[in-house]
């Protein structure tokens, strides 16, 4: 078995579990404990993980790569390095400050790149002081703690954990560890501070990173954080298993050391090294199981690699080698086809067994009528062999063959197949017809081996009371055109047939000819068809005989059929099935009749029939609701029948109501039309109780109220009066409803404009005046209007003045002017004339001039 250690983990032996978040709440626990129990201060005074991305809360010294990466972290992702690559300074690296306190507990994880490495530093202090911890690792692969221990050895590249606890502030010493073992006790502080308030970390070797992570100051009197120990192997509970298992079947179970207790661990299978076989297998829980059947034969070891993960972010990798075991296994018969034979029939049998055992070949017959169990011989050897099959004498017919492999290691395969010895010549096993009919008796060649016939020659007796031969016919058979058949039926009771090649040597099977014969038996009565003589190329052939029976003629058989229900004015469609044993599929003759002709005559109800499925549709008359008594009678040839009756019921629905068509009409402005005459009806409701509703597109043209119906019963008319001084086009809508269901008719009603004459909106008021008056004027613009023009384009005028000698008129600009004479009085009647489109209208007022 061999053990890989994962590059990224393997160096990570030990790593503190507590995650930053939880050594968070840790702290925080312990700050609640302290304050209630003891009114401490807070425990933990320096903690530092990297995870936050940047170093903002140290201070940058020298030069070099200073930075977090995520490459080579020792605890969650990210560690700090430094790489001094210009080697210029002791004092490269970071640095950072803090109030200074009292630490009884301090830890961080280290890695150095090489172990060559130049002073890789961790240096506590006190700044008005000087140093109290002060650790660096050495160019000579030790770790060094002031004052001079450097017992401990490091590798490159592995992380190491290093913890100084039980700090003694009075003897000013410390106990130094690394990875848990105690590797000093007693280091005396370097120089005898009283705290410590500055932590630096650098290193002076130039290109070589130097990692840092965890860094963890504490007063709290303890150890710190435990750190997580990382898993150090992997067993496997079974690395050997059987052939041909199947899939999912569990092979071992994979535990895993580690010196940590309680940790639970996660298996998978990683790609790597010796990952070869991977996809083969399958991880279940702590299960191995198998993803494919393996065979023995064709195996070879096989190599997974798998990952155990603790679930506190430690890791190992071991790669497992597995071995497929040997099972004897049955051996392997390739399937046989079914098989016809003339005679003795010889099968080659493909057969392999894996471990190349000594087989042992058997069978049985399941009718050993036709080939019995000895019968059966096998010849041969390995995977080689032949099996003869030879039937009883002058047997034909079908047999279900067994064979039986035998390994002689408790192994036995057996399979099946169905052997039929055929004959030469065969007539149908079982034949009938009706009495008083005829039929054709089907003659079949078997040929399997595709001889050449040059010459078949049979004599079929049979019994003549119940049959007459009429004759053979080789129309539609393989031997038409090609052969010359005679034949001799002379012989009451027998046929002698002799076929002979008249241009073309058929040389494969089928119908060669058919007997016609004729039924003069009575029902039930029955005679073989017997081979007396049969012979091929002059050779005597296996042939196989058949029974005609007389048949008795059944009646029809038509399936029950249930009764129907739809609504008025609908159609419905139902199948049913006719059948009859002696009969061809729809040739039965259907009669269907209806007792209710009113609804539904007979000439609405038709059928199709497809291979003795009938199918009916029904149409009763519309408007008709009813039952009527549906029977259908099918009968055969020889007038047997079957009658099956059902009834369709047709409930009554409501229909709705009917309203003549109405076509578009057209009246003049100002003008009603003319009554519109329709006529409404409904085959439930009295006309007189239908209701009829108008609606109008324009009411502005036609408003409702001017549609007024009239009428009674079923003949209606209706008046329609447009608005006044309005024109143009509205849409009529016109329903009759029986209160449930309705039936409308729209037409178009145009009203053609018409031109008005002027109106007076309002008169001229009468004018009185003292005798000498000044001249006075009157504003006609709203004396007078035109609904079908501009008020504007009217013209006004003065049409007569009854005393010109009292006052003069005119009319200037829509402004009326009252001239009067000088020393005259009385009155004066003066009309005012408005004409516009040739429309006119008066106005006359009094002009009274009092003396």
């Amino acid at each position: 078995m061999n053990k890989i250690q994962n590059v990224d983990h393997c160096l990570l032996n030990h790593k503190l579990s507590i995650k930053p978040i939880n050594y968070f709440l840790w702290i925080l626990a312990w700050v609640i404990l302290f304050l209630v129990f003891c009114h401490a201060s807070v425990l933990a005074d320096f903690y530092e993980n990297f995870e936050s991305g940047n170093l903002s809360n140290w201070t940058i010294d020298g030069t070099g790569v200073i930075e977090i990466t995520t490459a080579t972290s020792a605890e969650g992702s990210q560690s700090f390095h430094h790489n001094d690559s210009n080697s210029s300074s002791h004092s490269d690296g970071i640095h950072a400050n803090f109030t200074g306190f009292q630490p009884n507990y301090v830890s961080f994880y280290v890695r150095s790149g090489s172990t060559t490495a130049s002073d890789a530093y961790f240096v506590l202090k006190e700044n008005s002081c000087g140093w109290v911890v002060y650790f660096y690792a050495k160019s000579n692969g030790k770790f060094l703690v002031y004052p001079s221990d450097e017992s401990f050895s490091y590798n490159a590249n592995q992380w190491y954990f290093v913890e100084f606890q039980n700090f003694d502030w009075t003897t000013r010493t410390f106990d130094y560890y690394v990875d848990g073992s105690l590797i000093y006790a007693g280091c005396s502080f370097r120089d005898s501070c009283s705290s410590v308030d500055f932590i630096e970390l650098y290193n002076y070797s130039p290109g070589v990173n130097t990692y840092w992570d965890e860094i963890n100051l504490t007063e709290s009197g303890s150890a710190g954080p435990t750190p997580n120990n990382y898993p150090t192997a992997i067993s496997l509970s079974n690395t050997q298993f059987a052939e041909n298992l199947t899939i999912g079947t569990i092979i071992g179970t994979f535990s895993t050391t580690d010196a940590d207790p309680g940790d639970t661990f996660t298996y998978s299978l990683v790609s790597g090294i010796d990952s070869t076989d991977n996809t083969r297998f399958v991880i279940s829980g702590s299960d191995l199981k198998t993803n494919e059947v393996f065979d023995y034969e064709t195996a070879s070891p096989y190599s997974i690699r798998v990952q155990t993960d603790d679930n506190n972010g430690g890791t190992y990798e071991e790669i497992f080698i597995l071995n497929v075991t040997n099972v004897n296994e049955s051996p392997v018969i390739q399937p046989i086809a079914d098989q016809s034979a003339i005679g003795e029939h010889e099968i080659q049998l493909d057969i392999f067994d894996p471990e190349y055992d000594n087989l042992t070949l058997s069978a049985s017959s399941s009718n050993t009528n036709i080939v019995s169990d000895n019968n059966i011989t096998f010849s041969g050897a390995g995977a080689f062999w032949t099996m003869t099959i030879t039937p009883s004498d002058n047997q034909t017919g079908s047999t279900t063959i067994t064979l039986n492999v035998d390994d002689n290691n408790g192994n036995v395969s057996n399979t099946s197949f169905l052997f039929q010895s055929i004959p030469v010549l065969e007539l149908p096993e079982n034949t009938q017809a009706l009495p008083g009919g005829s039929f054709s008796l089907p003659l079949t060649l078997n040929n399997p081996e595709n001889l050449g016939i040059y010459g078949l020659e049979a004599i079929i007796s049979y019994d003549p009371t119940l049959l007459n031969s009429t004759g053979i016919s080789l129309t539609g058979t393989v031997l038409e055109n090609n052969y010359i058949v005679e034949t001799n039926n002379q012989n009451s009771g027998r046929i002698i047939i002799c076929f002979a090649a008249n241009n073309n040597v058929y040389s494969s099977d089928g119908i060669i000819g058919y007997l016609n014969f004729d039924v003069i038996g009575g029902e039930g009565q029955s005679s073989s068809l017997t081979f007396v003589t049969a012979s091929q190329n002059e050779m005597n052939v296996i042939t196989k005989d058949g029974v005609f029976t007389v048949q008795i003629n059944q009646s029809p058989s038509i399936s029950n059929i249930a009764n129907v229900t739809i609504d008025e004015d609908n159609s419905t469609s139902l199948t049913f099935t006719a059948s009859d044993l002696e009969s061809s599929p729809c040739s039965l003759s259907v009669n269907i009749s209806s007792d209710n002709s009113v609804l539904l005559p007979n000439g609405n109800i038709s059928y199709t029939c497809d291979n003795d499925t009938y199918s009916l549709n029904i149409s009763p008359i519309s408007n008709k609701n009813g039952t009527a008594t549906i029977s259908i009678t099918v009968t055969d040839s020889l007038g047997l029948f079957d009658t099956e009756t059902f009834d369709v019921q047709v409930t009554s629905i409501n229909d709705s109501p009917q309203i003549d068509t109405i076509s578009n009409k057209t009246t003049t402005e100002d003008t009603p039309t003319n009554e519109i005459s329709f006529n409404i009806s409904d085959i439930e409701t009295n006309a007189n109780n239908l209701l009829l509703i108008a609606s109008s597109s324009d009411t502005n043209l036609i408003p409702i109220e001017n549609i007024v119906f009239s009428g009674t019963g079923e003949s209606r008319a209706l008046v329609i009066t447009p608005v006044e001084n309005m024109n143009g086009t509205s849409t009529l809508t016109i329903t009759v409803s029986d209160n449930d269901l309705t039936d409308s008719t729209s037409f178009d009603l145009t009203v053609t404009p018409v031109d008005d004459p002027p109106e007076i909106i309002s008169p001229i008021a009468n004018v009185s005046v003292n005798e000498d008056s000044a001249n006075n004027t009157i504003d006609l613009t709203g004396v007078f209007s035109d609904v079908d023009n501009d008020n504007a384009a009217i013209t006004k005028t003065i049409q007569s003045n009854s005393n010109p000698g009292l006052v003069n008129a005119s009319i200037a600009d829509n402004i009326l002017t009252l001239d009067y004479l000088a020393d005259q009085s009385g009155t004066a009647d003066i009309t005012v004339l408005a004409e516009s489109n040739g429309k006119q209208v008066l106005d006359t007022f009094t002009v009274t001039v009092t003396a």
